[in-house]
């Protein structure tokens, strides 16, 4: 899991907060217009959502996540994408 580089400072900091469902938990969205940017929140219902107890034991599997309560929806996206990327490789590996 990637962290957002770019942190918003008090000139862009015109942001709404959105909720989503995902496997049944509230997920939290920060949506910054003036630059497009989209952070999730990194709480227990987004570890829950992801198949985690809680969000302590995603933190377990990701050594310095804790430091984060937010990370960029783009992360994310590519990371899932990197993830689906392997699956198919070690997939076609063992056919």
């Amino acid at each position: 899991m990637s962290t957002t580089e770019k942190q918003p400072t008090d000139a862009d900091s015109a942001y709404h907060d959105t909720v989503k469902y995902f496997n049944g938990h509230p997920i939290t969205i920060r949506y910054y217009p003036a630059d497009g940017l989209a952070l999730i929140k990194t709480d227990d219902h987004f570890a829950q959502a992801n198949g985690f107890n809680s969000i302590k034991e995603l933190q377990a599997l990701v050594p310095g996540s804790e430091r984060y309560e937010w990370i960029n929806a783009e992360d994310l996206a590519e990371a899932f994408k990197y993830q689906r990327q392997l699956r198919q490789s070690n997939n076609s590996l063992i056919n």
